[in-house]
Parts: structure tokens; C-alpha cells; sequence
């Protein structure tokens, strides 16, 4: 084979060969390593000290239980007179609960109302993260019992402003992404990817939920509460 004759399939091939290596699908995620989470950051976070730690496990749909927070928050407040600096909570979200953690444009991009069944009390697909946005100001003088309040605001960014930290399960994102390439197409990595970027303000995802809340318990002694529909 002539000298240019050579470079030129010698080149072809490596075209080939980079066309292939962009073309083949990705691999999803499922685990999240030790190398890739910064467990530093976690552990500063969730180990400040405090009067209460409390864990709250969310998996599944159960918008019931930013209520269920909302008054753990002034039971400890008002009730028990603790400072609210020194009121340690999280809330874990694995399940469908993860998808309290995303913003609107991934809740309209992936219809994640209708794909997984979110619906209000009169049976309407929610198209929106409706369970995020505070509908309040944050005003600590208002009255706790007046219900537009911030004490009576059980939304996630009303709760996160009370000091409320969310963690959302990696596992969970990734099984999520496998439903909605099957549903709509798409690699469930690009899926994965794309969710993770666009996670609400204030919420870090964490390598897997249940094993948070096992480590929130066991290492940093958070009483664990899960609520039910």
C-alpha cells in the first residue's frame, strides 16, 4: 500500500472510530461513587450543632408531609421555645418525592405530572412544581397563627428559608430517567444529567436516599420521622 494511500484509510479509520465511540449509547448512572459526592460538604452541613436533628423520609408522592414539616417546624418554635437556628432538619426525597426537587423547566421539559401520575385533590395533572414556590413573605414577626403567614407556608422554599435542608436520591433520579427515555425516548443519561443541573435552589443530591437517612441517624443522630398518605 502507497505511503498516501495508507494515511488516508489510517485516517478514515479514526473518524470511524471516533464516530462510533460518540454514537454508542451512554451508560446510565445508577450509583453514584464516593469519589464523585463530596461527603465533606454533607457532613459540615448536616452535623452543625443544634438543639433538635430531625430527619424526614419523603418517598413518594406525599405532599402531605411539607405540612407534616411545617408544623414540626413550630411545634419546636413556639411550643418548645427553641430558637429556630438550633432546629436541625432534612428532608430526604427519594421515589417520586425526588421530583419536588426539580425546577419547572424539567416538570414541563419531561411532563413529570403526567408521567408519573402527580395529580391535585380534583384529579388534574400538575404541570408544575407547585410544591416548591414559598407563597409567602419571610417575615419572622407575622403572626405564626395567621395563615398566610410564613409559619403556615408548607412549601419547600418556605421551609428551606425555616433552615429546612433537602437532599434528593441520586438512585432515584436515575431510575426516574430510565422511565421517562422509555416514555418519551432520549438516553437516560442525558435525562439523568439534565435533571441533576436543574435541581431547585438549596437542594444537593446525595448518593442514595435510604442511606442518607441511615447516616443522618446513625452518625449524626437525627430523630427520623416518614410520613404516609
Amino acid at each position: 500500500m502507497q505511503r498516501k494511500t495508507f494515511l488516508a484509510a489510517a485516517a478514515l479509520a479514526a473518524i470511524a472510530t471516533d464516530a462510533c465511540a460518540q454514537s454508542a449509547p451512554k451508560t446510565l448512572e445508577m450509583v453514584e461513587s464516593k469519589a464523585e459526592f463530596d461527603y465533606a460538604a454533607f457532613a459540615k452541613r448536616v452535623g452543625a450543632s443544634g438543639d433538635v436533628h430531625h430527619c424526614w423520609d419523603i418517598d413518594g408522592y406525599e405532599p402531605d408531609a411539607l405540612g407534616a414539616m411545617k408544623s414540626a417546624y413550630n411545634g419546636y418554635q413556639f411550643g418548645f421555645g427553641i430558637a429556630p437556628t438550633a432546629i436541625k432538619m432534612a428532608a430526604v426525597l427519594h421515589g417520586v418525592g425526588s421530583a419536588f426537587a426539580y425546577d419547572d423547566s424539567m416538570w414541563a421539559k419531561y411532563t413529570i405530572g403526567a408521567t408519573f401520575g402527580v395529580k391535585d385533590p380534583s384529579g388534574n395533572v400538575v404541570p408544575s412544581n407547585i410544591f416548591y414556590h414559598a407563597r409567602s413573605q419571610q417575615n419572622p414577626m407575622t403572626d405564626p397563627n395567621d395563615p398566610t403567614s410564613m409559619y403556615q407556608d408548607a412549601t419547600l422554599e418556605a421551609l428551606q428559608r425555616r433552615g429546612l435542608m433537602v437532599f434528593v436520591c441520586h438512585t432515584a433520579i436515575a431510575e426516574q430517567a430510565r422511565t421517562l427515555a422509555r416514555s418519551r425516548g432520549g438516553n437516560p443519561q442525558d435525562i439523568l444529567v439534565d435533571i441533576l443541573a436543574h435541581l431547585m435552589p438549596g437542594v444537593a443530591a446525595v448518593p442514595s436516599g435510604v442511606a442518607t437517612i441511615g447516616i443522618l441517624q446513625n452518625r449524626f443522630h437525627y430523630a427520623y420521622t416518614q410520613t404516609t398518605s
